[in-house]
């Protein structure tokens, strides 16, 4: 053999298939003939992220074809599809394969092309997986360019809406809350006193519901954040310090657990997630119980976990509690649902995760936010 073949890639070389999967733009994976993900390039994980995966679950080892087969929501029409497809060109059945399909996000129209291709001609073999966005052709090739352009519209009105709220209903809410207070100041009276009480309450009720409202509607206007290196421990710590009479109101134990530094590069609306995980744990802890904070290293990223002792929340509930208004009802807790869709909104612009276990050591939950390390 001459030396220019002694130097050619071979298909089942390692170091090729790293190199080729790294440099290469497109969302891509290598399955073996199994179906088994070999390598994933780093755009195949921020692809999987912004979807509303765990890349870890999409990445190295996981079997792509259970994967699709086991896909379950809206867009999963096609996966069955797709699994055979990756089947037939694994087998030679077909030189290559392509789907496109679905997956629209709460604020746009989007769809994607899956190509698979073989990596050689022998039999079952490898394959390269890739996604391409191919929205833009989509629409133009559909005419609905004019719905992309209704939801601009429509983000437009949400900003204008937001600032209505924020403006002209929060002034005479405060208003209200500035004469409650007063009436409270110079009433003696305890039937009275308890009757002003409720209107105190119930107007700060509101107060936070058109906040919430006003941030989600502008949160959804928002494609991009600025993002900078902070410390999630550090911005956890002054959260717990802002929820001091909340948590000695309750007498409640917070466990604080991480003690190193956590960086990450995030945007200071992330106070605002730690900031809403942490007021439900409060809001929905027995009193003298333990609320468990904790940031787990998951070598590519943290996750932030939020452990209460409460009710729980049932598991045919856990898969919708991020949405707007879904709320779990308790007893003596009122509200619309709008501090979780916060929490998620704010985090998929992170590019990360949200989800909600059951407490592993009892009752209660336990909420999480996986964020990328620095």
């Amino acid at each position: 053999m001459s030396e220019s073949n002694n130097n050619t890639c071979r298909v089942d070389d390692p170091e090729f298939f790293q190199n080729l999967v790294q440099s290469l733009p497109d969302n891509l994976a290598v399955l073996d003939e199994s179906g088994d993900i070999i390598y994933v390039n780093e755009n195949w994980r921020q692809f999987a992220l912004s979807n509303g995966l765990d890349s870890s679950t999409c990445s190295e080892g996981t079997n792509y074809l259970k994967l699709c087969d086991e896909s379950e929501g809206e867009w999963s029409d096609e996966a069955p599809d797709a699994s055979k497809g990756i089947n037939e060109v694994i087998n030679g059945d077909k030189i290559f394969f392509e789907l496109e399909y679905p997956c629209h996000s709460l604020y746009k129209y989007r769809w994607f092309m899956m190509k698979v291709v073989p990596v050689s001609n022998n039999y079952p073999t490898k394959v390269l997986v890739y996604h391409i966005d191919v929205t833009k052709m989509k629409l133009e090739r559909e005419g609905l360019v004019s719905k992309n352009e209704d939801l601009q519209r429509l983000n437009e009105f949400k900003d204008i809406f937001a600032d209505i709220m924020r403006h002209d209903l929060l002034n005479p809410a405060g208003l209200i809350k500035g004469y409650v207070q007063l009436l409270l100041n110079l009433e003696a009276d305890d039937k009275k006193r308890t009757m002003l009480e409720k209107i105190k309450s119930s107007d700060d009720k509101l107060v936070e519901m058109i906040e919430n409202a006003a941030e989600l509607a502008k949160l959804g206007t928002i494609d991009n954040l600025e993002f900078k290196k902070m410390d999630l421990c550090s911005i956890f710590k002054n959260v717990i310090n802002d929820f001091e009479q909340q948590i000695e109101d309750k007498q409640l134990n917070i466990d604080f657990l991480p003690d190193y530094e956590c960086f990450a590069m995030v945007n200071p609306s992330i106070e605002r997630v730690f900031s809403n995980l942490l007021s439900n744990a409060i809001k929905y802890s027995p009193e003298k119980s333990i609320v468990s904070i904790n940031i787990h290293d998951k070598e590519n990223y943290w996750k932030v976990t939020v452990t209460d002792s409460g009710e729980g929340v049932p598991d045919d509930i856990k898969p919708h509690v991020f949405y707007r208004f879904q709320r779990i009802d308790k007893k003596g807790i009122k509200g619309v649902g709008l501090g979780l869709a916060i929490v998620k909104r704010i985090v998929e612009l992170h590019k990360g995760q949200v989800g909600v276990d059951d407490n592993p050591e009892g009752s209660g939950s336990r909420f999480w936010v996986a964020l990328k390390k620095c």
